[in-house]
């Protein structure tokens, strides 16, 4: 009676039926078959056909949590002053677990997915390092599927400064509630003695045209538009 050593067992069995050389060549293939898929996920990606309206899908296998709508994907865009665009715009690095899962989704789907859209910052298909970016792909009739999310959480500051920038009419409380501040805080010497309720809303008037005036005169003069008209912009005025 002897031990017996499992793996020299194994090894003797795998010898037989091939040699050293060809277990490295099919390895290679295998490999190299791995890496010409997920060069393919990658391109279709950042180089991808727009226009693409949907896509084939089990319905049974979709996660219904991962499935948005178009009017719910631009409500949030405005709220927080992102961008939905063409995955071909996104300028920073597809990550590679965001590749895993679209070849894990077009495994169980069997299809080839196509028409790629990424929800982010603005700065994001601009600049690098931008923050949390999610990418998406069209199921049809304006409802898109979630793939995976990366980056950094977004700031809740952000929600609060970019509430302005939501529309005229949220640039034009707000710089009205800057005037009123604004004109709160003169001294009186400033203002010809006291300041009664009816010189008090003359003077926050005037400076309310003033403060929205200056401001939509930057925003013109730097190309820059309000998130309700921004949102799916491809260019970088806007």
């Amino acid at each position: 009676m002897r031990f017996v050593n499992i793996k020299n067992e194994l090894k003797k069995i795998r010898d037989k039926n091939s040699s050293g050389e060809e277990l490295l060549y099919e390895i290679k293939n295998i490999l190299q078959e791995v890496e010409n898929k997920d060069q393919r996920i990658l391109r279709e990606i950042q180089q991808g056909k727009t226009n693409i309206e949907a896509n084939s899908f089990e319905l049974d296998l979709l996660e219904t949590e991962k499935i948005y709508h178009l009017d719910q994907i631009k409500k949030i865009s405005i709220i927080y002053r992102l961008r939905f665009l063409d995955s071909r715009y996104f300028k920073d690095e597809i990550p590679y677990e965001a590749l895993m899962k679209v070849k894990q989704l077009q495994k169980n789907h069997q299809t080839t997915l196509k028409g790629f859209k990424i929800l982010a910052p603005e700065e994001a298909f601009n600049l690098k390092n931008a923050d949390d970016p999610l990418l998406f792909v069209p199921i049809g009739n304006k409802y898109y599927y979630l793939i995976h999310q990366w980056g950094n959480d977004l700031s809740f500051w952000r929600k609060i400064k970019m509430w302005p920038y939501q529309s005229l009419q949220n640039m034009a409380v707000f710089m009205f509630l800057l005037s009123i501040i604004f004109v709160a805080l003169i001294p009186e010497r400033f203002t010809n003695g006291e300041l009664t309720p009816p010189k008090f809303l003359f003077f926050a008037f005037i400076m309310f045209q003033w403060f929205l005036g200056f401001k939509i005169f930057f925003m013109i003069k730097k190309g820059k538009n309000f998130s309700s008209t921004a949102w799916k912009s491809p260019y970088i005025n806007a």
